[in-house]
């Protein structure tokens, strides 16, 4: 299983919307109807508005620093470090043996 395979498949069992319920995010629902705002999570920031989340990604309107649920997982459980937010989403969705997952993160480390 290539890493964007794996990337897919935890894109495919969790999203944006449904870490702004895990983490507690304070959020405001846009005008589009299709995106939220919120206190930056990148950085120290006072602004209410300056992140954006939609169901699939992310936007700093502040940092300019975007991603996916990956790199939100990331932002919000281990200060950025896409590695370990990686590792514990393949834990925490039941993604593959404990074996499986050291293959995996090993392929994710070589393609970023």
């Amino acid at each position: 299983m290539k890493q964007s395979r794996t990337s897919e498949l935890i894109k495919s069992k969790i999203n944006c919307f449904d870490l702004i319920d895990e983490f507690n995010l304070e959020v405001t629902k846009c005008s589009d109807g299709e995106s939220y705002r919120t206190y930056s999570f990148t950085h120290d920031g006072h602004n209410p508005t300056s992140m954006q989340i939609w169901k699939d990604s992310w936007f700093c309107h502040s940092s300019k620093i975007s991603g996916d649920v990956i790199s939100m997982y990331a932002w919000l459980k281990f200060n950025g470090d896409n590695s370990l937010a990686f590792k514990d989403l393949m834990h925490k969705l039941g993604i593959g043996t404990d074996n499986e997952q050291n293959e995996e993160l090993k392929m994710y480390l070589d393609d970023v």
